[in-house]
């Protein structure tokens, strides 16, 4: 078993060695640009017409998949 003041002072020097880290300045401005807003909206626009389309397809096979079958004899 190690002995546990090694262990201790492991500890506290992985803890201190990051703490240079943590003291880095944020960005004063955080937030979405004009170009990630277009960015998202394109994406969201190839979404949503592909979503109509799939849902009229859905539709389509889920009535196809219900509908009462005539059998001839």
């Amino acid at each position: 078993m190690k002995n546990p003041v090694s262990t201790i002072l492991t500890t506290l020097i992985t803890l201190t060695s990051t703490t240079a880290a943590w003291a880095a300045d944020l960005p004063e401005k955080s937030g979405f640009g004009l170009l990630s807003l277009i960015f998202f909206g394109f994406f969201a626009m190839i979404i949503a017409a592909q979503l109509v389309p799939g849902l009229i397809l859905f539709l389509s096979g889920t009535k196809e998949l219900f509908r009462k079958r005539v059998t001839h004899r």
